[in-house]
Formats: structure tokens, sequence, C-alpha cells
């Protein structure tokens, strides 16, 4: 059998040539346009090869920052989000940053990660920390609720499509 080769990225839909950041899945190599559509891939694979609803899920956040952001940092922080795929919009108010993006591109924790690998510190108050691993929980089963689809039994038809 040959390897079918696909050019778009599952993720994102992007289309181009893209040789760093590859892997082979049921024998179709596929190529992703960035390591961060890679990870999203491999942490839910069925959501992104057509077995899954990928209406958009747009999310609105706030994550709050260990202290005021002053103007460098504040354009720091919505450079480094804004780089993220599906992040949509980015503001800074204060402490606070405002996020609205696309759940089936990013997560509130890939987000989480992206700021503190640039050393941009989030509140390390345990209702803030707490509140955080609330949401990437719900983020996840959310996730794993839209790859999964009722399977037909005897009891029930299977869904038309």
């Amino acid at each position: 059998m040959t390897e079918e080769t696909i050019n778009i990225c599952p993720v994102c839909d992007m289309i181009g040539e893209f040789n760093t950041h590859t892997m082979q899945h049921n024998r179709k190599v596929l190529h992703f346009c960035s390591a961060q559509c890679k990870e999203t891939f491999v942490a839910h694979p069925l959501l992104y090869l057509g077995k899954a609803d990928r209406s958009k899920d747009i999310k609105e956040r706030t994550l709050h920052m260990a202290e005021p952001l002053d103007a460098e940092a504040t354009k720091q922080v919505i450079s480094c989000l804004k780089s993220m795929m599906g992040v949509k919009d980015v503001s800074v108010d204060g402490e606070k940053v405002h996020i609205t993006y696309d759940l089936l591109q990013v997560t509130e924790k890939a987000i989480e990660k992206a700021l503190t690998d640039a050393e941009l510190p989030l509140s390390k108050s345990w209702l803030e920390r707490l509140h955080r691993a609330w949401v990437q929980g719900n983020e996840e089963t959310e996730l794993d609720n839209l790859e999964i689809k009722p399977a037909p039994s005897c009891h029930r038809t299977p869904p038309k499509i």
C-alpha cells in the first residue's frame, strides 16, 4: 500500500508546503503548519479527521497576571498570544488579560503555557489556580465529548447521515 500525503494542516486547514511538523497516522503522512497544531491534533485526533462536528467553538476567558502590566509587558503579552493559531482577540486591562479564541485550535492550557514560556507570570493565588484548572478540565471534557458519537445498539437505530 502506498502512503497518502496530505498537504493541508488538519487542525487549521491551512494549505502549504510543511516540512518540519509531520507525523504518520493510519498510513497517512500528515503535515502541520506549526508545533501547536501538531500537539492539538495528537491530543484529539478524531476531532480533526472529519469524524466529529468541527463547527467553531469560540471561548472568551480572562486570565489574571501576577501583577499589573506596564506598556512593554502589555505589548509582549499581546504579541505572544496573537502569534498563536486560534487566538482571535487579546486585550489587557491592568493585570487582566481578556482572550477570545477558538477551542478547536487552541486551549486555555496552551495559552497558559505560552505565557509561562515567555516568562509572563500568571497569578499564583489559590483561587486563580483553581479557576484555571477548572477551565482546563472543562475544555478537555468538551473536546473529548466532541469526538465521541453514540454507537448504534440493538435498542436504538443508527443516526441518519
